[in-house]
């Protein structure tokens, strides 16, 4: 029994120093770290990337003819009539394009039509071109067969390429090819229309032509008229009657200043001219770029019958490129190490392609991931995208010595207008770079924990006191019942 209490005694012993060590000594906290001023390694600088960001998927810009440049194997431009050059048993058609693609490069094929007195050498004439520019110069060279007959013969210039979007494109250009030094054919022909520029004409027809079309001035603008100077000549055989010419165009926004759209031509002799003019006007909205209007030469036969040719020619039409973009600003305050996202949507409100949408941002401890690029944007539409900003601190910028403070970025929207000229619209954004805030322990917050560790040690002390009298009191009733 003496065992027994001694044991107890020192089983006492041995808690109460734990517990007096709790009433008097805090359990230290992990070290805090110091406060220091943010490196911004948090993300690396961004490096421009020239992938483009946009989330449009409007329809990307054709290609259109060049009508007011005069290239190699042209004696006229587009504007001013050009006709393919016919000599020393062939034809040469030069066909300029402009635009851009994804790849560089145009691919042409041609189509003769029909065989049937057609008087092309059947032949492979596909080419490819790599633009310079975002300009594509065709020069075809076409034999020419030997048996060929005196007409107005339609050729079908069609290109395949890679749009700015990634997509397949299509277009088919036509030109018409005049041939004076063939054959007449001597069958006769329908009485009716000829069915337009395919018209060959026989020995007893004569064939109006459209020698010369000057335009001026070449270019105009909205709600802007321009004259027309017309040589019509006879390549035909015989003399045309009641000839006419008719004028206009297939679109609403360029019309005619005369309500009278026709001028009476009279006879034509064979071999010989007439000249005729009249002025066109174009809409105040008219849609900017290279726009046709047509010629149509109606003439009778001495034997009768009506015939009509029609050509298509272009008056280049420029109007003032005018965009908008929706609302950017930067929050009043940003601390350094932050990313935040800003708008890049531009929209076209002009009548006139601005190509080459670019939206950027610049300015001390404002670091975009790269420039945002749009691509061209037809008349009405708009382009959407969105640019990550990292927000450092201001001295990471080349000629600032400040980390934190007040800090002005340009927000630049550049572009060109239809007539290739570089425009930018800017808008100032402001804010205030801060010093990173690193949190601090809470001494209450300290206090409080400390004290719900002392709480816990006297709970183990008082259980580890309630377990040993428990054993003890077993211990007691064991031995009495053995004595």
């Amino acid at each position: 029994m003496k065992r027994i209490c001694l044991g107890l005694i020192l089983l006492l012993c041995s808690i109460m120093p734990v517990y007096a060590l709790a009433e008097t000594t805090d359990t230290p906290f992990p070290d805090t770290p110091t406060p220091t001023a943010a490196t911004a390694t948090a993300e690396s600088t961004p490096t421009p990337s020239a992938k483009a960001t946009t989330s449009s998927t409007a329809k990307a810009a054709q290609l259109a003819v060049d009508s007011t440049t005069l290239y190699p194997g042209m004696d006229k431009t587009y504007a001013q009539g050009y006709v393919p050059t016919v000599a020393n048993g062939k034809v040469t058609i030069v066909l300029p394009l402009r635009g851009g693609t994804l790849t560089n490069e145009v691919n042409l094929t041609v189509d003769l039509g029909t065989t049937t007195d057609n008087p092309f050498q059947i032949g492979n004439y596909s080419q490819t071109v790599h633009g310079t520019s975002n300009l594509y110069v065709f020069t075809l060279e076409i034999a020419l067969a030997v048996d060929r007959y005196n007409g107005s013969y339609p050729v079908k210039l069609k290109t395949d390429y890679i749009d700015t979007n990634g997509e397949n494109a299509e277009q088919e250009f036509t030109v018409y090819v005049t041939i004076t030094d063939g054959k007449t054919k001597d069958t006769p022909t329908d009485s009716g229309s000829s069915g337009g520029s395919s018209y060959v004409p026989t020995a007893d027809a004569p064939e109006l032509y459209v020698e010369s079309c000057d335009i001026s001035p070449d270019s105009v603008g909205g709600d802007e008229t321009f004259t027309v100077h017309v040589v019509v000549k006879n390549i035909g055989n015989k003399t045309a009657y009641a000839s006419k010419l008719l004028y206009g165009c297939e679109e609403t926004d360029i019309t005619a200043v005369d309500s009278n759209n026709a001028i009476l031509l009279e006879t034509i002799k064979k071999g010989g001219t007439v000249e005729a003019d009249f002025k066109m006007r174009t809409d105040r909205d008219a849609l900017a770029g290279n726009r046709q209007f047509f010629i149509t030469l109606s003439f009778s036969a001495r034997t009768g019958g009506v015939y009509t040719i029609t050509r298509n020619f272009i008056i280049n039409v420029v109007q003032p490129a005018r965009i908008t973009f929706d609302p950017v600003s930067l929050p009043k305050e940003i601390a350094a190490g932050e990313t935040v996202t800003l708008p890049a949507n531009v929209f076209n409100t002009g009548r006139s392609v601005v190509r080459n949408v670019t939206v950027s941002l610049e300015g001390a401890g404002l670091f975009p991931s790269s420039s945002v690029f749009l691509g061209d944007i037809e008349p009405g539409e708009g382009k959407t995208g969105e640019m990550k900003v990292f927000i450092g601190k201001i001295s990471m910028t080349e000629g600032y010595t400040d980390d934190y403070g007040a800090t002005t970025g340009t927000y630049t929207v550049s572009y060109q207008d239809s007539a290739g000229e570089h425009k930018t619209e800017t808008l100032e954004l402001k804010t205030e770079i801060k010093q990173p805030v690193i949190s601090t322990p809470d001494p209450t917050l300290q206090q409080a924990q400390s004290q719900w560790w002392i709480t816990a040690l006297v709970g183990f002390a008082i259980i580890a006191v309630i377990v040993t009298l428990t054993v003890v009191s077993k211990l007691v009733r064991e031995l009495k019942m053995r004595n």
